[in-house]
């Protein structure tokens, strides 16, 4: 069995009263999983992205086009871009 892990930085940065985010990975494919969230969050206040649900992600349809692993992989950045929005407040 092969596993691939992937990484993937996200940094928060706060400007006038709004949050922006940037983001790397060694995954092409995280990377653009990241930058879907970034344009969705960035240039949100922190608690506008703090009350943000996971609902989106089946709204896109993102669901059925990811595999499992990649969906949990997307929730745990969400997760943690919101944990880092709700260190501004």
């Amino acid at each position: 069995m092969e596993f691939d892990f992937n990484q993937v930085w996200i940094v928060p940065e706060l400007r006038h009263g709004l949050v922006y985010y940037k983001a790397e990975s060694d995954s092409q494919l995280t990377k653009g999983l990241a930058a879907l969230l970034i344009k969705g969050l960035s240039g949100n206040s922190p608690q506008d992205i703090s009350n943000v649900t996971t609902d989106f992600i089946g709204d896109l349809g993102l669901k059925s086009a990811l595999t499992p692993s990649r969906t949990n992989g997307l929730l745990n950045m969400f997760n943690l871009m919101q944990t880092q929005a709700r260190e501004f407040l």
